[in-house]
């Protein structure tokens, strides 16, 4: 072997080191890179979990009142399906509010029951209940 021979031999070597420490560099950032991904596609969903428990909070509230308002002006009222189409509540399908009124364990209350839930109809809609007495607004009036 003549040293030009020795020397291509090392050169190629040399390129070949390269290549593969770049090609390992390559993969490190590739790995970086899906592992911020998904650290980012994880964030979005719980900041969307979150919002979409705010929003069945709200709609729970909005419930209560409204049971509250209807039974204070009707003592007839037992109760009824709110439903919220997607122009109500942005960024969802639709939701749905269950307001159930019952009498309660004596002649001066009833029970009310309110039911939130968004998205409507999905497997992954968030659902909050709530119960209260309230007092009967016949029987307040008698007094």
């Amino acid at each position: 072997m003549n040293n030009s021979s020795i020397r291509r031999s090392v050169q190629g070597r040399r390129h070949g080191s390269s290549l593969i420490c770049v090609l390992v560099a390559l993969l490190i950032v590739m790995g970086l890179t899906a592992s911020m991904l998904n650290t980012a596609l994880r964030a979005r969903h719980a900041v969307r979990q979150e919002r979409q428990k705010s929003q069945t909070q709200f709609l729970l509230e909005a419930g209560i009142q409204r049971a509250v308002g209807k039974l204070s002006a009707d003592g007839e009222y037992w109760g009824e399906t709110w439903r919220l189409d997607s122009s109500a509540i942005p960024g969802h399908d639709s939701a749905v509010v269950e307001i159930t009124v019952t009498p309660g364990d004596n002649e001066e209350t009833a029970n009310v029951q309110v039911v939130a839930k968004l998205p409507a109809e999905s497997p992954l809609s968030i659902q909050r209940t709530y119960h209260f007495p309230f007092p009967d607004p016949a029987t307040s009036n008698e007094e």
